[in-house]
């Protein structure tokens, strides 16, 4: 998850908190909210500035502050508004194409979320980490484009690789009333996803794929539920394994 999509997120989040609704038409940050009472007030303080570099480099650099007033959260089995974050960050991302048909990038982005304030009938939550948001994201690529001729077809090749930091599974259980430590959160991972395109086989309409899926192996979590206080384990879902595919398709 980008940064980006982090920011909307946790906005849409308060906003559907506070009894509203959030409208994103698809360009970067948030563009508009709409909520009903009671009022909201303002969440974003944002600076940032946008660089392109003359040549075949292409660079970005944001930085912001969020601070997000009375975010739903669900504790109990009810909810409890009042919740009190403030998400400083930033991110940098470099795009280099160093030959025809060759494109290198890089980004990283790097927040630290924090309650200011999140305390319920349940307890005090206020130095707990926010779930689900880790501090550290980068990726790395590299994508080509073979020089064939038109009448082959287009074929691509492409490799990614996205790692981040380690993040809670949830915001209220936390500490070594909750079980091992280990077992609350999911500790920092990465992907590796390779994939070959060739469109318009031999100048047709038809265009397959080959693709590889977390490439390493790596084994995840994506999410975890709870269960030490009551049962004396945790629970977790297991991220995707490697996986091998293959796609035809047929354009016109």
């Amino acid at each position: 998850m980008s940064v980006q999509q982090l920011e909307y997120r946790l906005l849409q989040q308060r906003n559907q908190g506070a009894g509203g609704r959030v409208s994103h038409s698809g360009r970067h940050g948030v563009d508009d909210i709409a909520h009903s009472p009671p009022k909201a007030k303002p969440l974003l303080k944002r600076l940032g500035f946008t660089a392109v570099v003359q040549g075949p480099e292409h660079s970005s650099d944001h930085s912001w502050i969020v601070e997000l007033h009375d975010i739903q959260q669900v504790v109990a089995r009810f909810d409890r508004l009042g919740a009190v974050a403030k998400i400083p960050g930033g991110e940098i991302e470099v795009i280099l194409v160093p030959v025809s048909g060759l494109s290198l990038s890089a980004s990283l982005s790097v927040i630290k979320p924090k309650y200011k304030s999140f305390v319920t009938a349940s307890g005090d939550f206020t130095s707990n980490r926010l779930a689900q948001v880790p501090e550290k994201q980068f990726t790395i690529g590299a994508h080509y484009t073979l020089p064939v001729p038109a009448s082959v077809g287009e074929i691509r090749l492409g490799a990614d690789y996205y790692h981040q930091s380690e993040v809670y599974f949830t915001d209220t259980t936390q500490g070594p009333a909750f079980g091992p430590d280990a077992s609350q959160k999911q500790a920092g991972y990465g992907l590796l996803n390779i994939k070959a395109d060739w469109d318009h086989i031999g100048g047709s309409n038809i265009g397959a794929s080959l693709y590889v899926q977390n490439a390493l192996a790596e084994k995840y979590l994506t999410y975890g539920v709870i269960l030490y206080p009551s049962l004396g384990f945790n629970s977790a879902t297991v991220g995707d394994p490697r996986v091998f595919g293959f796609e035809l398709r047929y354009s016109w």
